[in-house]
């Protein structure tokens, strides 16, 4: 047992000394940005810290695809192996930051006959810090979102809530006058699958479900308003060829 106990001591300093002294940054960081490319994703890894106990640290660190579209920008990022994942054969990375003054935990793998695999949850990020928002479903403004994110190869899967939101309208939805957003949506090769997102203002009700492909969209999303909404009259009148009933709205 004794000896058992003294080889798995003199394994872990060996690698723990290659860690530090003999592999370079420019290994680690190379080796992290190949690796994420093969799903279209860039990060700049560039000058970061190497750690004690194969870990890294970077002060602020800018995601893109491979396209040049900015995904976001995290700060104070703290990451490390995850060494009960390697003893599964599945090794992932754990990780922890902030965007602004959000947390982001979560942890970013390779499983073996699937490929990335990557669970993210974000919580007080102001979603005007998230570029990717407005650019896969040109969402902007701003407000206080929390998200639970998984991404499984080329499929990936968001449950998300927003409180204090300050939207800019999108053509004949009104988004500014909803102050309380939830959701959950899927996306796999560009297609955007709107399961459930319902939205809450001051005497208005909205829900809506679709698909979203580029700039095509097939939503269906229906809209209550009751005497007590401040909507515009310049809204109503605009939605009122949409009216089923009164205060009962359906876009299509």
């Amino acid at each position: 047992m004794k000896k058992a106990a003294f080889f798995i001591a003199v394994v872990f300093f060996v690698f723990w000394g290659l860690w530090i002294i003999a592999i370079p940054n420019k290994f680690v960081s190379d080796y992290i940005s190949n690796s994420l490319k093969r799903y279209n994703i860039i990060i700049d890894l560039d000058s970061f810290e190497k750690g004690l106990f194969y870990s890294i640290k970077k002060q602020n660190v800018q995601i893109s695809s491979t396209d040049g579209t900015l995904i976001l920008v995290i700060n104070n990022l703290k990451a490390g192996i995850n060494f009960a994942s390697f003893l599964k054969l599945s090794p992932k990375i754990d990780i922890h930051c902030n965007i602004n003054k959000g947390d982001v935990d979560g942890n970013i793998g390779f499983k073996k006959g699937t490929g990335l695999v990557a669970r993210i949850k974000g919580s007080g990020i102001d979603i005007k810090d998230l570029p990717v928002v407005e650019k896969l479903y040109g969402i902007s403004g701003t407000g206080d979102i929390n998200f639970d994110f998984l991404k499984i190869k080329d499929k990936s899967n968001i449950k998300f809530s927003l409180n204090n939101a300050d939207i800019k309208s999108i053509g004949l939805i009104p988004f500014d006058l909803f102050k309380k957003m939830r959701g959950e949506m899927f996306e796999e090769n560009g297609l955007i699958t709107v399961k459930s997102l319902a939205m809450e203002g001051n005497g208005i009700y909205a829900r809506a479900k679709g698909y979203i492909k580029g700039n095509k969209r097939d939503l269906k999303m229906e809209i209550m308003v009751n005497s007590s909404s401040d909507m515009k009259p310049s809204y109503l009148e605009a939605l009122e060829k949409y009216r089923v009933s009164p205060g009962y709205y359906v876009i299509r």
